[in-house]
């Protein structure tokens, strides 16, 4: 009879030992990949994948530039920190789901903060003097010059002109609060941004 049981009181094959474990929550099966795959979900929810194209998540993935190098990285240091954690061999289970959901409200409060910085830089983009000038110069160009036919086509050409330097800057400060945020890696992927 001793022959069909281990020490531990499971039987040889170990199946309902280690259900035992897993419902007490002593031991769990992992693997890296498995819970690389878990946190990746956990951040499309977080990010509300729905809104989110296949075509644009390819985009994003084999994008070259700098800033999106960047945001991949940043992505996925954050995700690989909690990968090594929750592949631990002696993890139970109950650890793993607080592990987890410790993520989840890592990730979602990245998403506020990426918010919350992202919206004075909204803000001042829209309050600056290039959009001032962009409003005001196809009128000024027309009522200074409008007997000379110069006008609008001046006007134009300094609000355009405006316009350009205005997405630059607002580019270059929207990419700097990207570059310190996690999530900002598939909130660019994103085809209607609020910032």
């Amino acid at each position: 009879m001793s022959a069909l049981y281990d020490k531990h009181g499971g039987s040889r094959s170990g199946k309902p030992f280690r259900r035992w474990l897993d419902v007490l929550g002593v031991q769990r099966p992992q693997t890296e990949d498995a819970e690389r795959d878990k946190l990746v979900s956990i951040t499309l929810e977080v990010i509300e994948a729905k809104s989110l194209s296949v075509d644009a998540l390819v985009r994003l993935r084999t994008d070259k530039t700098a800033l999106a190098v960047e945001l991949r990285q940043h992505y996925a240091e954050a995700v690989e920190k909690y990968v090594h954690q929750l592949s631990e061999p002696a993890l139970s289970e109950t650890d793993a789901l607080t592990l987890q959901e410790e993520f989840r409200r890592k990730m979602a409060a990245d998403m506020d903060k990426l918010f919350d910085e992202l919206q004075p830089v909204a803000w001042k983009t829209l309050l600056s003097k290039e959009v001032a000038v962009a409003v005001a110069a196809p009128i000024a160009g027309a009522a200074i010059l409008t007997s000379t036919g110069v006008g609008s086509s001046l006007g134009g050409a300094l609000a355009l002109g405006a316009l350009v330097r205005l997405r630059s800057e607002y580019r270059s400060a929207r990419d700097t609060v990207f570059a310190k945020h996690p999530m900002a890696f598939l909130y660019a992927a994103k085809r209607a941004r609020l910032y």
